[in-house]
């Protein structure tokens, strides 16, 4: 059975709220994590899984939960790809918040659910060099993806509204992007000295 199958009706499911899926690491399965209360990752079972140890080794992570808590990968010094649903509710979450700073190691990051990518969101991911953006995106908000300098590609939704000022700035590497027919709204310096 699955990890959703085994806590499915759980009443402590809410309180272990981080579902992730690890890939190209040694431990290949669903795992249940509590960086609040435990700081562990614990298996179907309860039992603990992975350590800080072994998050640190991992390339790819998948997170499968809504939202992470501060510093919740900052042990995944290794974390070259992420998969995630959404970077945060609060309007000035930035993904740096998750690993304590900027990452020196994450190229890609696919987000799944987010309907608005906060404020320097991303700002001085040095390392970063492809997004994949949700459909459900609509905005994309001021200095959102300032100073990415290795960042290439970025796939936009269909759907986008609106580019806010500054959302790419320095992005010096940037190849190329296309803009939807849907863009009402394109902030001055959206693109400001990309190549």
């Amino acid at each position: 059975s699955t990890i959703k199958e085994v806590f499915a009706n759980a009443a402590f499911l809410e309180k272990y709220s981080w579902l992730f899926t690890y890939l190209e690491a040694e431990l290949k399965a669903e795992v249940l994590i509590d960086y609040v209360t435990t700081k562990k990752v614990l298996d179907d079972k309860g039992k603990e899984a992975v350590d800080k140890s072994t998050l640190a080794s991992l390339k790819k992570l998948v997170y499968l939960g809504s939202e992470m808590a501060d510093d919740a990968l900052a042990s995944a010094t290794a974390l070259e790809e992420l998969e995630i649903g959404f970077i945060g509710t609060e309007a000035d979450r930035t993904l740096a918040a998750l690993f304590n700073g900027p990452s020196a190691t994450l190229k890609k990051v696919t987000l799944t659910k987010d309907t608005v990518i906060p404020a320097a969101a991303f700002k001085n991911f040095a390392a970063l060099e492809e997004v994949v953006l949700s459909q459900e995106l609509g905005y994309i908000v001021y200095g959102a993806f300032y100073n990415c300098q290795n960042l290439k590609t970025v796939v936009l939704p269909d759907n986008l509204i609106s580019i806010d000022y500054y959302a790419f700035d320095n992005c010096t590497a940037l190849e190329s992007i296309v803009i939807p027919d849907t863009v009402t709204r394109m902030g001055d310096g959206a693109f400001q000295n990309c190549t």
